[in-house]
């Protein structure tokens, strides 16, 4: 009877210490395979031991804490997807409007002393935006690195717009389009 009594008990106890385990033992796995919101169901912890409770509880924490690290990095990665796709954009306008004005050079406008100081004076212009725009690329790499720190300040956001309107001015003219 005694012998039965313990191979109960011993069972019972296996139970309690094996289930726990093995619960543990497949969230990880989920977790290593990818699955990030894997966690240790609570039911399976509250009645084990408090050594397994305590890694149960240490294994979500640490889930938790890598879900929330790989959803900041999904979240940088978008962003700088956005990021190349703004200074593709930047970079294709001068990169167009000097084109623009070498083909209208090359097409005769070379002729009119007015009009060929008109498009060098703007692709100078534009030459010195992709300069400036080259020179914010480096900074930004600089600042990413956490080579340099960062200096906010107001900026005047006309003379920025007055600018792009008077570089689109002629090519604007030449397709019959006011600014």
């Amino acid at each position: 009877i005694a012998l039965a009594v313990a191979i109960v008990i011993a069972a019972m106890l296996t139970g309690r210490i094996t289930t726990p385990l093995r619960r543990l033992t497949e969230a990880s796995r989920d977790l290593a395979e990818g699955d990030y919101a894997r966690r240790v169901p609570s039911d399976a912890i509250e009645g084990s031991p408090s050594e397994l409770s305590e890694l149960g509880l240490q294994f979500n924490a640490m889930a938790e804490r890598l879900q929330q690290s790989i959803e900041i990095i999904r979240r940088d990665r978008d962003r700088s997807r956005e990021f190349l796709a703004d200074v593709s954009h930047e970079l294709r306008t001068p990169i167009a409007a000097l084109r623009t004005f070498n083909e209208l050079l090359v097409e005769g406008a070379a002729d009119d002393p007015s009009a060929r100081a008109e498009f060098l004076e703007t692709s100078r212009a534009q030459l010195e935006r992709l300069d400036w725009l080259a020179l914010n690329l480096l900074e930004l790499s600089k600042l990413d690195s956490g080579l340099v720190l960062l200096d906010l300040r107001p900026e005047d956001l006309r003379a920025s717009v007055e600018q792009a309107v008077e570089q689109s001015a002629a090519t604007a003219r030449r397709r019959g389009v006011g600014l």
